[in-house]
Formats: structure tokens, C-alpha cells, sequence
């Protein structure tokens, strides 16, 4: 297995795990995300660092949660409270 197919079943793999932790949800907007739809869906599951690594933040477990492609890419590398209070529903 190649180094990239090998980064994109680990990356699938925490996907799934962190989709079983949140219980199908968004950490940002709790909208409930999808694992089978299209990549740049918007509600497509994706990988977020609370803390983003440009700051920081560790590529750990503690640090890692499932967010549905519109938040994260509305958060980009904001850091969550200035992301939360910008886009509050």
C-alpha cells in the first residue's frame, strides 16, 4: 500500500471512529453528517482540529472532531471560540 492510500484509510478510519463518538453530528452546527455522500458535499464528515496545527493544536485524538464540510470550511485555521462567535446560530 502506498503512503497516500495508506493517509486516506487512516483518515477514513478516524472519520468513522469520531462519527461513532459524536453520535452522527457536526461538532460545530450539530447538523447530523453523512459518510457516503459525495467529498465537498456540505454535509459530508470531515476531520477538524479544534486547536488547528497553524497554532498549535496536536493532530491527537483529544484534538480531532468530526465536522460537516460547510463549518470546517467556514472555520478554516480559526481557532473555535473566534469561529463560534462569528458564525452563532
Amino acid at each position: 500500500m502506498t503512503n497516500a492510500r495508506a493517509g486516506s484509510w487512516r483518515k477514513r478510519i478516524q472519520r468513522e471512529k469520531l462519527f461513532m463518538r459524536q453520535g452522527g453530528f457536526c461538532y460545530y452546527c450539530l447538523e447530523s453528517v453523512e459518510m457516503s455522500v459525495p467529498p465537498r458535499h456540505p454535509k459530508r464528515g470531515t476531520l477538524d482540529h479544534i486547536k488547528p496545527i497553524k497554532a498549535g493544536g496536536a493532530n491527537s485524538w483529544d484534538n480531532l472532531v468530526l465536522a460537516c464540510f460547510r463549518c470546517n470550511q467556514l472555520k478554516a485555521a480559526q481557532p473555535e471560540a473566534e469561529f463560534r462567535k462569528r458564525f452563532a446560530r
